[in-house]
């Protein structure tokens, strides 16, 4: 690996972005704050006029590049598989590559999004899962190949994806400022909390209980 470099001092002025935690439990006695408020998966996508004043203005990081020329080597995320078998790459074009670890080869691309991949993940049985620029979370079985579910929860683009250890979870945040807690078992959504500004990425605690992301305020 590369070295790290030491620290420097941060400019004048300089703030560093806000991370927040979030309880990952369904009881009502979570963190303060966190919305208990569920829906079914019909109605999970909430119209743009939903969204909070700061989210309106919020521009969209795939919009800004659409005009930018796109390649298929404009890598944005990659994650390996639990098995180890399976390298995903996520690219500027909505394609994810599935690189043979063993083979040293991609061996099949799968059409997930209509713009950047901003984020990959697998569950523990080894299903991916993708967040990208056109405001979808995709599961795809990476042995075929195979979209096996599509969910529009946010309505900007997705920069964080996470699943609980248990396989059941998956939380999300992207720019509409928004995470997201989704039961792939219940097929059921619910928000834990919100940031002023985009959110970057998220992260699931080893034990499944909590939830922590960043974001650009």
């Amino acid at each position: 690996g590369h070295p790290v470099p030491p620290f420097a001092a941060a400019p004048a002025g300089w703030r560093w972005p806000r991370c927040r935690a979030f309880s990952t439990s369904r009881r009502r006695d979570g963190v303060a704050g966190a919305s208990t408020r569920e829906t079914t998966a019909q109605s999970a996508t909430r119209p743009a006029a939903d969204c909070t004043q700061s989210s309106q203005n919020t521009p969209k990081v795939a919009s800004a590049l659409r005009n930018a020329p796109i390649y298929p080597t404009a890598v944005r995320s990659v994650a390996y598989s639990p098995n180890g078998k399976w390298l995903a790459i996520g690219a500027g074009d909505g394609g994810v590559r599935v690189w043979d670890a063993q083979r040293k080869e991609i061996v099949r691309t799968i059409a997930a999004h209509e713009n950047w991949v901003f984020d990959l993940t697998y569950t523990p049985e080894g299903t991916l899962v993708s967040g990208g620029g056109d405001n979808s979370v995709v599961l795809i079985d990476v042995e075929t190949g195979k979209i096996l579910g599509r969910f529009y929860d946010h309505t900007n683009d997705l920069h964080g994806v996470a699943v609980t250890p248990d396989g059941d979870r998956l939380i999300s945040g992207g720019d509409d400022t928004r995470i997201l807690d989704r039961s792939l078992k219940e097929n059921t959504v619910r928000e834990l909390g919100m940031h002023k500004r985009q959110v970057t990425s998220v992260t699931i605690s080893p034990d499944g209980k909590l939830a922590a992301s960043s974001s650009r305020d």
